[in-house]
């Protein structure tokens, strides 16, 4: 796909290579609303790429790793570091935010991502006089999952954004609340506004992962699970432990397809099969 836009507007999506930024890089470069709602895409990666990313072929991506969002030198230095890696920051409108570090300890994860929101946006906001827009992916812990049996919404099904935030002790340790707390402050009397969305499992694909028994039988690229930022036994905790009912309401999601004229949904089966089609291709899975 060639450039074709001419909206002016630039995505950067901090994450770009994991799950979720994956996938939003995908659906752009694929015409995702529209073939001209984006002139440039930049995916940023903390570490370099290895092997094919499985994006369509576009003029309008540009991929950068080796940012340092924590770096010790602090906010100068990493804006300084931004302006010298990433060609047209200063075109930036929109801002894709898929960075996240787990910590065990609940403070400790509390501040190293709200560290990583905070030099981001800060950065994004200095570097570019056209931000207009932010978005922020949280989750379904918003709503207590992570409290299995003591699940404070049980009753109240399906979830909606008007629930309030969770008891404590939970509330004080969830991260999420953190972060749009900061961005809404942030946000206040700026050009540009921000959007949170809640998730639930996130059936999703990263070709530059895979699982290190079956690569050398099947001859599979090489790689591995996960890494030093993500929590071991994850995929254990989602897939047994949160047996539970927790249906979203999607209204706003329904109403702000509808408003764009493109409402769609792909069902669970289908996600989950385009998802291991996509592993196959990356010859992750055999």
């Amino acid at each position: 796909m060639g450039s074709t836009g001419t909206s002016g507007n630039h995505a950067l999506i901090f994450g770009g290579t994991g799950i979720q930024g994956w996938a939003v890089t995908n659906q752009i470069l694929n015409g995702y609303p529209s073939a001209d709602k984006f002139d440039k895409v930049t995916a940023l990666a903390n570490r370099t790429p290895s092997g094919n990313m499985l994006w369509p072929k576009s003029d309008r991506l540009q991929v950068v790793s080796g940012l340092d969002l924590l770096n010790e030198a602090g906010q100068e230095a990493l804006e300084k570091q931004m302006k010298e890696k990433v060609p047209g920051i200063e075109t930036v409108t929109h801002v894709f935010f898929f960075a996240y570090i787990f910590k065990e300890d609940p403070s400790e994860e509390i501040t190293i991502n709200v560290q990583l929101l905070e030099r981001a946006i800060t950065a994004a906001e200095h570097l570019s006089a056209h931000l207009k827009f932010v978005l922020l992916p949280t989750g379904t812990k918003a709503y207590g999952v992570q409290c299995l049996a003591d699940f404070p919404f049980a009753d109240k099904l399906p979830l909606s954004e008007s629930l309030p935030r969770i008891p404590e002790p939970w509330q004080s340790e969830n991260f999420y609340y953190n972060q749009t707390d900061w961005l809404a402050s942030q946000s206040r009397g700026k050009t540009w506004t921000w959007c949170e969305v809640r998730p639930d499992v996130v059936i999703g694909f990263v070709p530059n992962n895979n699982w290190r028994g079956i690569e050398k039988k099947c001859g599979l690229v090489t790689g591995r699970v996960g890494n030093d930022r993500s929590m071991a036994g994850f995929d254990y905790f989602i897939m047994t432990m949160f047996d539970f009912d927790r249906q979203l309401d999607l209204s706003k999601e329904i109403k702000a397809w509808n408003e764009g004229g493109k409402a769609e949904e792909v069902d669970s089966k289908t996600a989950w099969w385009t998802a291991f089609e996509r592993f196959r291709e990356a010859k992750i899975i055999p």
